[in-house]
């Protein structure tokens, strides 16, 4: 399952910062892959949606992004 697919399944940004403990704007920049949770993040949010989280297309679209700055 993907971050943003996760984040949708929650009700979106709102409740899945609320279940991370983090900040809305942060799970929007990752949501729409602005920037890229840092791995004790990632480690949080996989535990928390008890199943693995594919962060691998975030990573890509960001690394994309940043690379036509």
């Amino acid at each position: 399952m993907t971050f943003a697919l996760w984040v949708d399944q929650q009700g979106g940004v709102s409740a899945a910062a609320r279940l991370l403990g983090v900040s809305q704007p942060t799970v929007w920049y990752w949501y729409k892959a602005q920037r890229v949770p840092r791995p004790n993040y990632k480690k949080k949010i996989t535990k928390i949606a008890a199943q693995n989280i594919d962060f691998s297309e975030l990573e890509a679209q960001w690394l994309a992004a940043k690379e036509q700055k």
